[in-house]
């Protein structure tokens, strides 16, 4: 018998399938893998509509089964309408499609925001997107950093699960609200959860939302939240992937405003996937629902709502300056 190995010389890939354009030059990172025995180099060609501009890119790989990572520039026309656009990345035997999706989101001006990251960072290259400046927060930081100076904190998913130094030090997290800050809270699963991590205790159950499309009903349209800095209409629930939400709270104490209503067909409505509650000075936000698989979608009914949660501290600069 013959045994032969069936591979392409290279592959290439992308890390996103989506990516938002904002009127600026974008870099589209890729990935090479080499299958070719020996040294291989090749280039790395953008295909991208007519009247944008793209700056391509080679690659040089030294052996077999290994990988060059690099991007190439995306440059979009001015005055770009709104909308999807087809685009591509080549090389000699491969090609990796991707969309590039222009939409207008405001962000407060002058942000700084923490996050806490727990599996990947997709909040992060979110705020990379937004052009706001962020950190993310190291145990150091949250045990004794100074962090009077974050407009808002995101608590990452599952990030009571994966960061202990989370739990050691959510008595400062609270204190960070109580003084004025804002946190938003993403989903955390019903067996990683005390009740005492939220200002108010409540506790979490299993009751999600699986349709994707399941309607949405805004319970209290006039908060800022759904207003400032983007209106938020019925279509930022379009295009959605997966699921809605996530593990709900249940038993919410009063301090807390149900801003959102929702259920899968035929079930009663659920009420408590985005809670918000003022705490001392500032507030305190917790989602189930699965903002992060959508941001990583580039969905804009996502990235509006991201941007006005993120908002919600834009006076916390000026309320200190006031001391």
């Amino acid at each position: 018998p013959v045994f032969v190995n069936v591979a392409p010389a290279q592959t290439i890939s992308l890390a996103s399938a989506v990516y938002h354009i904002t009127g600026e030059p974008l870099k589209i990172p890729f990935t090479v893998m080499n299958y070719y025995p020996n040294k291989s180099a090749g280039r790395v060609v953008g295909i991208v509509p007519g009247g944008w501009e793209v700056l391509n890119s080679e690659f040089i790989i030294g052996r077999e089964d290994s990988v060059y990572t690099d991007s190439v520039t995306v440059i979009p026309p001015p005055h770009l309408e709104e909308g999807d656009y087809s685009a591509k990345v080549c090389i000699e035997g491969d090609t990796s499609s991707f969309t590039l999706r222009k939409f207008d989101v405001a962000v407060a001006p002058n942000l700084n925001v923490g996050v806490i990251q727990s599996y990947d960072d997709v909040f992060s290259r979110t705020l990379d997107d937004l052009k706001v400046r962020h950190s993310t927060l190291s145990e150091k930081d949250l045990s004794s950093g100074d962090l009077r100076g974050y407009n808002a904190i995101t608590v990452d998913i599952r990030a009571y699960l994966v960061r202990q130094d989370l739990v050691k030090n959510n008595s400062r997290i609270l204190d960070y609200v109580k003084n004025g800050g804002v946190l938003i809270v993403m989903y955390q699963r019903t067996d990683e959860w005390k009740p005492e991590y939220a200002p108010y205790p409540f506790t979490i159950s299993r009751n999600r939302i699986t349709v994707e499309s399941a309607p949405v009903a805004v319970l209290k349209p006039q908060n800022v939240l759904f207003n400032s800095p983007n209106r938020i209409d019925s279509t930022a629930w379009d295009n959605w992937v997966q699921e809605r939400s996530l593990y709900m709270p249940t038993g919410v104490p009063s301090q807390y405003e149900k801003l959102v209503a929702s259920s899968d067909p035929g079930e009663p409505p659920l009420d408590t996937g985005l809670l918000i509650a003022d705490y001392g000075q500032g507030k305190y936000l917790y989602t189930a629902f699965v903002w992060y698989r959508e941001l990583k979608e580039v969905n804009e009914g996502a990235f509006r709502m991201f941007a006005n949660m993120i908002s919600l501290g834009g006076g916390r600069q000026e309320r200190r300056d006031k001391k």
